[in-house]
């Protein structure tokens, strides 16, 4: 590949490969993938298709700002009552991505077990089936930045259901949990702009012992200016991370 000047890129010249990697809008999910041997954490879009983790970014643009309520049930977003904090949220909305969480390409020998975590008897009512879990396992956020994954109260009055925050740290609950051939959808929250590296790992139970996926790690940037300025440092990462790949 010829080298591409970053007067051409700031011009608007070149469209191709590097705008590929920014999940901007429609929707997309977060795979769990397993053909019965092998793991496959990806990320799917409609934008770009199918890929790697590291392969496309998922953009919350400034359009995605929303001011946090003031009930005490919202704490865990990290931003005080009546302040803002960017979500992608659980429902579509035009022009940001509407990012879910699927198992619909998951074939590996998960057996029935009972989970502790009791966010699922207020989801589904139940905790005993053949569920998959996608564990939380490490942020890299902006400093003071508070990443969470929750899903809208779902009518028990008792306000949204955390399942991931690491307002506290990270612990072996902070976990989004389903069952196989399903696909999800929850609000996902960055109490500050800036880039947020969020490590996953899959887990099911093979009904002997829990089988883990390798650590897989998804790229989220809250933007903290017009989308289009933002798109531009996102994009040139993205192409110059392509190239380094293609000349190793």
């Amino acid at each position: 590949m010829k080298k591409l000047s970053l007067a051409l890129i700031a011009s608007g010249l070149v469209s191709g490969s590097f705008a590929q990697s920014l999940f901007t809008e429609g929707h997309g999910d977060i795979g769990i993938g397993h053909d019965g041997t092998n793991w496959d954490m990806h990320i799917h879009s409609d934008q770009w298709g199918e890929s790697e983790a590291d392969e496309q970014i998922v953009v919350a643009p400034l359009s995605s700002l929303f001011t946090r309520s003031a009930s005490s049930a919202f704490n865990f977003i990290g931003v005080g009552a009546g302040q803002q904090f960017y979500r992608l949220r659980e429902t579509s909305v035009a022009g940001q991505p509407f990012l879910g969480i699927s198992t619909e390409e998951f074939a590996g020998p998960a057996a029935s077990y009972t989970e502790t975590n009791t966010n699922l008897s207020r989801m589904v009512g139940s905790m005993t089936d053949a569920w998959i879990s996608l564990e939380l396992v490490s942020v890299v956020a902006p400093s003071g930045g508070v990443f969470s994954l929750y899903s809208n109260d779902p009518g028990d009055s008792l306000g949204p259901v955390a399942w991931m925050s690491t307002i506290d740290g990270i612990s072996s609950n902070d976990k989004f949990i389903l069952a196989d051939d399903v696909h999800a959808h929850a609000n996902w929250a960055f109490s500050k702009a800036g880039t947020y590296e969020v490590t996953f790992r899959g887990k099911f139970w093979d009904g002997s012992a829990f089988q883990t996926s390798p650590d897989t790690t998804y790229k989220f940037q809250a933007v903290p200016e017009p989308a289009s300025m933002a798109a531009l440092g996102l994009g040139l990462a993205g192409l110059l991370r392509r190239r380094n790949k293609k000349s190793a």
